[in-house]
């Protein structure tokens, strides 16, 4: 994998303990995305969003687990918005 974060990292983390010892197969990335789209995440996707579904395709993530994942995606994203604007606030 190329585009390395701890986000991009965290969600490793997490599909290889759903998927440890289970053969997957990969899915196809137009399904991975519309996790993604229920979000509200689309083209063109960041790098960092990129590396997420291919991750999500690789291990053949359920789309329950793709929401899952792009719902963590979101909200670790709206955290850190928010200690920014804090800061600049406080600053």
């Amino acid at each position: 994998m190329g585009y390395r974060s701890d986000i991009v990292e965290k969600v490793q983390t997490f599909l290889a303990s759903q998927y440890a010892g289970v053969q997957t197969l990969a899915r196809e990335l137009s399904d991975v995305k519309l996790s993604a789209i229920k979000l509200g995440y689309g083209e063109p996707f960041d790098q960092e969003q990129r590396a997420i579904n291919d991750l999500l395709c690789r291990t053949g993530a359920s789309d329950q687990i793709c929401l899952t994942v792009w719902a963590y995606y979101h909200d670790m994203k709206m955290n850190r918005a928010a200690v920014e604007a804090e800061r600049r606030s406080i600053g």
